[in-house]
């Protein structure tokens, strides 16, 4: 994602989230630093900084550019300074915000599933209303599964870096919370949100119980 900030510190940034997640990020999560590069005036001030962004997002790769900061810094001058903390917040900020709306795959508009039908407009012309509107419950229904299956495919990869954002990040972690997804004793193995587990809560719980590891199969005979 590419977008340009405004106020009293300005920047502009270009964001990417891998398909992966690299290889040393959870064997070397203490001390591997991030993939984002921030220069000052297009030149290259600061590589890999340990405190640009949160631990738990340095597999998010990118450049910053800003007009607003001395390059007459150190770094640990840089990392103390009020403009880097407002880039630091806001671009923590943004990549939230981008995997939000990738977890956010029900939220699909009319405009969205009916943008699958142009290419049979032919077809769709010719028919009548109730075959239209199972043309668009089918459409809605494929671009549901596609979305879904792009979250649970970026789940695979950094749901752990989530739950650990959760445990560092006191000022975003309502939001990592809502971002997260678990296994449940009920349903077929599917992961699911706080949202959906809460919902389908009996009336008289009002505790969650959890068990912890790696290995659901251990963890089911415990």
């Amino acid at each position: 994602v590419h977008f340009n900030t405004e106020g009293e510190i300005v920047f502009t940034a270009v964001l990417y989230i891998p398909n992966r997640v690299p290889y040393d990020f959870y064997n070397n999560y203490n001390t591997r630093k991030n993939e984002i590069k921030l220069y000052v005036r297009r030149v290259l001030i600061a590589e890999q900084h340990a405190e640009l962004i949160p631990k738990y997002l340095s597999f998010v790769q990118g450049v910053i550019d800003s007009n607003d900061i001395s390059v007459n810094v150190n770094r640990e001058t840089l990392q103390q300074s009020k403009s880097f903390k407002v880039i630091n917040q806001r671009v923590t900020k943004k990549i939230l915000d981008m995997i939000s709306e990738i977890a956010a795959w029900e939220d699909v508009t009319e405009d969205e599933y009916e943008e699958e039908l142009e290419e049979d407009s032919e077809e769709i012309a010719l028919m009548d209303e109730e075959e239209l509107a199972k043309k668009k419950e089918a459409a809605k229904e494929k671009l549901l599964k596609e979305r879904k299956e792009r979250y649970e495919k970026f789940y695979e990869e950094f749901g752990k870096a989530i739950k650990l954002g959760i445990l560092e990040d006191k000022t975003n972690r309502k939001k990592l919370a809502s971002l997260s997804r678990w296994h449940t004793t009920k349903g077929d193995g599917a992961l699911v949100s706080f949202d959906q587990y809460i919902k389908r809560m009996k009336e008289v719980q009002d505790q969650i119980y959890f068990f912890s590891g790696e290995d659901r199969a251990v963890l089911e005979k415990s």
